[in-house]
């Protein structure tokens, strides 16, 4: 028979190896709450993707304000420009000093007993010889 020094009577070991019932149970539940925490950071991960990079995301929100301010402004001085074509078909309807004014910028009109002068803008230049 042979005696071992030193050591402590220590609890009997079970004497299967296997945990016991309550063993099982807390470490099932630090496992489903593990499971629960990935799959909300997974969820978050999705939600932040699309909210940045999705396909109605922060980014195309972006180019498509960046468009919209492009299209306004084209759209004002469209208007601006269709203002003055009305003003011009309204005083063609009403007036004679308009339609006048007009043949004689785009027509070349002269009345009788007028005489035509023309001035030109370019600069003169003179030799000496």
């Amino acid at each position: 028979m042979y005696t071992v020094i030193g050591m402590m009577p220590t609890e009997s070991l079970p004497e299967n190896n296997y945990p016991n019932e309550h063993q099982t149970r807390s470490s099932m539940k630090y496992v489903s709450q593990f499971g629960l925490i990935v799959f909300a950071l997974i969820v978050l991960a999705g939600l932040q993707y699309q909210y940045w990079l999705g396909e109605n995301g922060r980014f195309a929100h972006k180019e498509l304000r960046t468009e919209m301010d492009v299209q306004q402004q084209a759209n004002d001085k469209q208007i601006a420009a269709n203002e003055l074509l009305r003003t011009d078909v309204h005083d063609l309807k009403t007036g004679l000093e308009a339609v006048e004014e007009h043949a004689r910028l785009d027509l070349g009109l002269i009345k009788p007993n007028e005489t035509f002068v023309q001035m030109t803008t370019a600069p003169t230049t003179h030799s000496s010889r």
